[in-house]
Parts: C-alpha cells; structure tokens; sequence
C-alpha cells in the first residue's frame, strides 16, 4: 500500500512540476501558457493588440484605451483570430485605429523597447504609407513610426523604422530595410526594436536578424565627410507630448489631405505586441516560434 501511495505520490507531483514549468503567471496573477507569444519577457510587455474587433482591439497596456476606427478600418479572419484590415486595400482610402493614452502610459517613458506584429500587404501603392505611429515628438514623423518606404513591388517589401529622441541635437534616428524576401500577399512576422546599452535598432523577420544600424546624434559616420565622432544615444527621451497611438495611418494625416507620401496602410495586421526593453535574438526566435504555434489562420 505504502508503495502504491508513493506512486500516486510521485505521479502528481510530476504532474504538479509539468503544469508549473508549462504555465506562468501575468500581472494579474492569471496563468500563461508557456507556448503562448505573452511568455516571452512577460514583466515587460507593457501592450497587446490581439485586434479581434472593437470590442476586443486591445487586451492589456497601461494607460492606453480605444479610441475609435476611422474611414476602412474593419476587422477579418487574420493570423490568430480576426486582425486589422484596411478593407478597400488601397492606401489612398483613409483607413485607422485610435488608440489614446493617459499621461502616464509607459509607452513616453520606454528608454529601449521591442514592437513585434504581423502584416500583409500587396504592392500597389507607391506612396509610404503608415503601419504604426505614435504622435509627439517630431512634428513631422512623430515619436515613432513604422511604416512601408522604398521598394514595393514584386522584387521585395521596403520598411522603415523611425524613433525621436529628445536629448540629442540629432534627433530623428531610422532603418530601412528591403529585402525580396518580402514578397507581397504573404503573412511576414516582423520586429523592431532599440537597445539602450549598445544604441542599436535592429530588424527581424519571420524569426530571424536582418540588419541593424548604430546612429549618432550629429551625424552620420559613413556619411560623405566621412567618420563623426558623436555620442551613442543610450536611453532614450521619446516625446512625451505623445498622446495617440494609430494602427493605419500617419497621425498627421487623419483626414487624408495631407502630403502625399503620408497615406494608409493598404493591407492587414495582426498580434501587435509592445516591450519596454529589447529582446534578445534568441527571444524574438522564441517569439515567432510561439506566434506560429498559436496562430489558426497562418497561410505563409
């Protein structure tokens, strides 16, 4: 008996074990399961935009709320669940997400910080038209940007990533990236982030390191003057006049008469996640793998 009671014993411990290494608690004391997206660096992902609906645009940020859905903003069958479309897919419809945030959301007050979500786009547009874009900052870029630059055909998706940096007299700092591994139609997992110890943005797609740049606050080293010796920007100073976060659309352009460059995003967008530090290679590895795992309308 006494041996049957320590297999029972030994059974639901293991058990026990199994459950406690598979799952992990969020802020809120719930439980994550370990293959979900949401395990990677859970104490610092500070906003999740599962974008099922506009009952459901976003799941948890601090000190950020819906707003509204302006012009062809609607929702479709995405990667996980519904996601973001602009439905006329054409980047001149106007077409965004509002999302406004409190004066004290942690999004003004990221030093380094990691955004990652899925899109899907055609190439007929040849504008650049905006992914995401928190306002503030500069007057013209805002305090962050990702948004379609560059190349846009059949040869390949161009991106570009921008952040503004207030405590350098260089203020504005971007990558662009094009690779014709981008092809058009195509779910993409991408990731954009900035470290503070090494001043680094870097770019991921589908898992994978693609490129990173080092910038300087007065000038740049490859520049036709040649080497410039300038600070690293280290933490950064977003703008803390930031007030808006818009998934579509350049938040100077809301109304769709601005410049002409400045246009909607013309295609679909999913999972939008926000950390408030840079993850590593191997965690946005990680984090594609889970993304993967988890997704139920994934068509590569």
């Amino acid at each position: 008996m006494k041996k049957y009671l320590s297999i029972l014993f030994a059974a639901a411990t293991a058990a026990a074990l199994a459950i406690s290494c598979s799952e992990k608690e969020d802020d809120n004391g719930g439980k994550i399961d370990a293959d979900d997206p949401a395990s990677v660096k859970t104490e610092n992902l500070i906003a999740y935009f599962p974008l099922e609906s506009e009952a459901k645009t976003i799941e948890s940020g601090k000190g950020i709320t819906y707003s509204a859905k302006a012009g062809a903003a609607s929702f479709t069958k995405g990667v996980r669940g519904n996601c973001y479309q602009n439905s006329s897919n054409d980047a001149n419809t106007l077409s965004y997400l509002d999302f406004a945030l409190a004066a004290d959301n942690q999004l003004k007050s990221m030093t380094s910080f990691t955004i990652s979500a899925w899109i899907k786009v055609g190439f007929e547009f040849d504008t650049a038209p905006a992914i995401i874009s928190l306002n503030g900052g500069d007057p013209g870029m805002g305090s962050i940007c990702l948004f379609l630059d560059g190349a846009h055909d059949a040869n390949g998706l161009g991106l570009k990533y921008y952040l503004f940096n207030t405590s350098t007299n260089w203020k504005g700092q971007d990558i662009q990236v094009t690779n014709e591994a981008f092809t058009p139609n195509r779910w993409l997992h991408i990731v954009y982030s900035y470290d503070e110890s090494d001043s680094k943005i870097k770019f991921y797609a589908d898992g994978e390191f693609i490129g990173d740049s080092v910038r300087y606050a007065d000038g740049d080293p490859d520049g036709p003057e040649g080497p410039v010796e300038q600070p690293l920007l280290g933490k950064l100073s977003l703008g803390q006049d930031s007030s808006h976060l818009y998934f579509g659309a350049w938040w100077n352009n809301l109304d769709g008469s601005g410049d002409e460059w400045r246009r909607s995003y013309p295609g679909l967008l999913d999972e939008v996640r926000i950390w408030n530090v840079a993850l590593t290679d191997a965690e946005v590895e990680s984090l594609y793998e889970k993304e993967v795992i988890k997704a139920d309308g994934l068509t590569m």
